[in-house]
């Protein structure tokens, strides 16, 4: 019983009996000489991934971890990918995603959206936690943004110095949740 009220709590319903998810910001500040503001969503799942040689070490975890978050800064509309590898070792096997590299969306309905990575990433270790974090920046066009904001994912292709993994995505909606979000917010 105490499940279904922490179920009830978290997510709000709407009339006509969907769930709405809730849209919460993590960091908002106003930038200093200028009209504009910075605001960040809260961070949520994307996806997981195993290769298929590791699933049996990570039985009840996966190897990979991704959460996606949208911002705005500047004017600008951002997809900001988290991806969290359990392996201090991680940079010698992946490598690096290099400023400009490509992330490819594929959407559920057909068709795709394709970035560019704004800021690049070396990838921070943890050897303490036997981690190496990425942390990635897509600045989206408004194209992309309607896009993002009508269509569930279904793939995405991310371009490592490796070469390309392609990363099956399970929350289908969280983009397009975070993109209604900031919306909701007036932001768009």
């Amino acid at each position: 019983m105490s499940f279904l009220i922490i179920l009830i709590s978290l997510f709000s319903f709407q009339e006509d009996g969907s769930i709405e998810i809730p849209c919460e910001i993590a960091y908002e500040r106003e930038i200093v000489n200028t009209k504009s503001k910075r605001v960040d969503l809260v961070p949520q799942y994307f996806f997981a991934f195993s290769h298929p040689e590791l699933k049996s070490f990570y039985k009840s975890n996966n190897f990979i971890k991704t959460f996606c978050q949208i911002s705005k800064n500047n004017g600008l509309i951002v997809l900001n990918l988290n991806l969290n590898l359990a392996s201090s070792v991680a940079k010698s096997d992946y490598g690096v995603v290099s400023k400009e590299s490509n992330l490819i969306i594929h959407l559920i309905k057909g068709g795709q959206v394709n970035l560019r990575c704004a800021n690049g990433s070396l990838g921070r270790t943890n050897n303490e936690a036997n981690k190496t974090t990425y942390a990635l920046s897509y600045e989206l066009d408004k194209n992309q943004v309607k896009k993002l904001k009508k269509y569930d994912i279904d793939k995405v292709e991310l371009e490592w110095s490796s070469g390309y993994e392609s990363y099956e995505v399970y929350e289908v909606d969280a983009i397009l949740n975070q993109m209604n979000c900031i919306e909701k917010l007036g932001l768009l």
